[in-house]
């Protein structure tokens, strides 16, 4: 039953936090008016908590079978079977706050492709799930007891499965550290395109989070990171000129501009479209026009543009 009510709490939070702030249809309630309501809310939520949740309602399958239940230890604590560990990016060095991390109950299906609003879906059915602290660690209670008890890392279009060997029943499972995938052969990494410049290098940064370089390719290369050279780095697939960056932009989850080095970028305006429809867009320095000449981006296009002129004046003639 704590299980339910948990649950039932944080499905209602929203929906009970729309009604606190919906002063209108409040303020001028009678004290017995709210006092009924408080009180057919209770008797709701009591019924409902009785109700376990649907993995416990009969049609309990898969690993929902092996969860059990320890009981109160020492002082009174609840005992639960547990697995803690840290994630970290593909490098196996940088730790990741926020990132998903569960025990799926079906198959994990395929990630989608191409841009789209709102997080990525997660699929696979979670019966236990977490997320990461600021230091990337973890700890996921309710975990089936057994062998090979599959886990999950997400964070975004970033996904990666694992496999525990052997889970013991109410203790706490150290299972060290588990990173982010370097390559396809690992799991899910988004689709990233990065024009690349002659006065900076943002693809580097890529490379540091520990993506193998076999991953780093023209646009039909078949790697998730795509460049695409206007005077900058090229790759063995793409050794030079913009192969239509913007016609094709829809297919990337993320797209990063490097600086040019002047402020005269081909597709001004293009911005708007792309993440409109979700896409991810870090731009640098002077490609400010990319947004300038759209409605939506037109203010933040002018204000870059005058801190442009104003740091190179200030450099220029220090005052």
């Amino acid at each position: 039953m704590t299980t339910a009510v948990a649950r039932l709490t944080t499905t209602l939070s929203p929906f009970c936090a729309f009604l606190a702030s919906n002063k209108r249809g409040v303020q001028r309630r009678s004290p017995s008016t709210t006092s009924l309501i408080t009180g057919a809310a209770t008797i709701v939520l009591l019924l409902l908590s009785l109700n376990p949740p649907a993995h416990s309602q009969g049609v309990c399958t898969g690993l929902c079978q092996q969860q059990v239940s320890c009981g109160p230890g020492p002082g009174g604590v609840l005992v639960t079977t547990a697995v803690s560990g840290y994630v970290h990016a593909p490098n196996g060095t940088d730790p990741l706050p926020n990132v998903l991390v569960y025990i799926p109950n079906s198959p994990v299906l395929p990630m989608p492709n191409g841009v789209q609003c709102g997080p990525p879906p997660v699929s696979g059915t979670p019966l236990a799930l977490t997320y990461t602290y600021p230091n990337g660690s973890f700890y996921l209670e309710n975990v089936p007891v057994g062998s090979n008890i599959p886990l999950v890392i997400q964070l975004g279009k970033w996904r990666r499965q694992f496999v525990i060997p052997t889970v013991s029943a109410c203790i706490n499972n150290a299972g060290g550290a588990f990173a982010m995938p370097a390559n396809q052969s690992q799991g899910d990494i988004p689709r990233i395109a990065i024009q690349t410049g002659a006065t900076s290098a943002p693809e580097c940064v890529v490379r540091k989070v520990g993506i193998s370089d076999s991953e780093f390719t023209g646009p039909n290369g078949g790697g998730r990171v795509n460049f695409f050279p206007i005077d900058g780095a090229t790759t063995s697939t793409n050794t030079g000129g913009d192969p239509g960056l913007w016609s094709s932009v829809n297919q990337y989850d993320q797209t990063t501009l490097a600086c040019l080095g002047y402020a005269d970028y081909p597709d001004e305006g293009e911005g708007a479209g792309y993440v409109n429809a979700g896409g991810r867009l870090v731009a640098e320095h002077s490609i400010y026009p990319v947004f300038q000449y759209s409605p939506y981006f037109a203010l933040s296009g002018r204000v870059f543009k005058t801190f442009q002129r104003s740091l190179a004046t200030n450099l220029i003639s220090p005052q």
